[in-house]
C-alpha cells in the first residue's frame, strides 16, 4: 500500500476514534448534598446525561466519581441495602472505591443521550471533606465515556461543633521566659482533623509573645507526630497544620 494512503487511512481512523470518544463523553454534571456540613456523612445525588453515543449496560459498564480531596471514600458500599442506587435501582454489585474515586456498576441500562441519578445514602459512608467550601465539586466519567467531566460548585459548610476539656500547661511558668505548652482537647462530633490540610488554632492571652513562624520539625507535636509544615503566628494566634488524622 502507498505510504500516502496509508497516512491517509490513520489519520481518518484517528480522527474518528476522537470524535467517538467526545461524542460519547457525560454533560450537565450536578450535585446535591446534604448535609453539607463538614466530617459528616453525607447523601450525594449526582445527575448527569450520557452522550449520545454514551449508553450504559447493565451489569456491564461503570459509573466513575472522583470526589475532591479530604473527602473519605470508602473501599466498599455494600449492595442490596439502597445505600446506592442508579436511575431508582439498588445496586447488584458493591461500589469499590480507591483513593478520592468510587466505582459502581450499573444495575440498569441507560440509554444514549439519556439522564442517570446516582444517589448514595449517607449510610454509604461517604464523609464531607473537612474544609469548608462554597466551591466544592467532583468529576464524573463512565467505563463507556472515560473522560472526565466536572461538575458544578456545591458548598461545604463549617460544623457549630466545639472542642471540649480543653486544659493548657506552660513550663517553667515564670514570666517573661520561653516554654513548652502541651495543650489538650478533645474534637467535636464533626470535629475530625485531617493531615496536612486541617488547621488547629492556639489563641494565647495577651502579652504572650507568639513567633511569626516556628518552623516543622520537633518543635511543635500534634499526637507525638512533627508537624510538617511551619507553624504561623498572627498576633496572639498559632495556627499548626495537623500533621495527622
Amino acid at each position: 500500500m502507498p505510504k500516502k494512503l496509508l497516512s491517509a487511512i490513520l489519520s481518518l481512523a484517528a480522527v474518528i476514534l476522537f470524535y467517538t470518544q467526545a461524542y460519547a463523553n457525560v454533560s450537565s454534571a450536578t450535585v446535591l448534598l446534604a448535609p453539607t456540613t463538614v466530617n459528616t456523612a453525607g447523601a450525594y445525588t449526582i445527575d448527569f446525561n450520557t452522550g449520545p453515543a454514551g449508553g450504559l449496560s447493565a451489569g456491564v459498564d461503570t459509573i466513575n466519581i472522583t470526589f475532591p480531596a479530604n473527602t473519605t471514600v470508602p473501599a466498599s458500599i455494600a449492595a442490596g441495602l439502597g445505600y446506592v442506587t442508579v436511575n431508582g435501582t439498588d445496586i447488584a454489585v458493591a461500589a469499590t472505591g480507591a483513593g478520592q474515586t468510587l466505582t459502581i456498576t450499573t444495575p440498569v441500562g441507560v440509554g444514549n443521550n439519556s439522564p442517570v441519578t446516582v444517589v448514595i445514602a449517607a449510610a454509604g459512608g461517604v464523609i464531607n471533606p473537612s474544609v469548608p467550601t462554597g466551591s466544592a465539586n467532583l468529576d464524573v466519567n463512565t467505563s463507556i465515556a472515560p473522560t472526565n467531566v466536572t461538575s458544578g460548585n456545591y458548598t461545604i459548610t463549617a460544623s457549630a461543633t466545639a472542642v471540649t476539656g480543653l486544659t493548657a500547661s506552660p513550663a517553667p511558668t515564670t514570666v517573661n521566659t520561653n516554654s513548652t505548652y502541651t495543650i489538650t482537647f478533645t474534637t467535636g462530633a464533626a470535629g475530625a482533623l485531617y493531615a496536612g490540610s486541617s488547621v488547629i488554632n492556639l489563641t494565647f492571652p495577651s502579652n504572650t509573645t507568639v513567633p511569626g513562624s516556628i518552623a516543622a520539625g520537633p518543635n511543635v507535636t500534634v499526637n507525638g507526630t512533627n508537624i510538617g509544615v511551619a507553624a504561623t503566628g498572627s498576633g496572639q494566634t498559632l495556627t499548626i497544620t495537623s500533621p495527622v488524622n
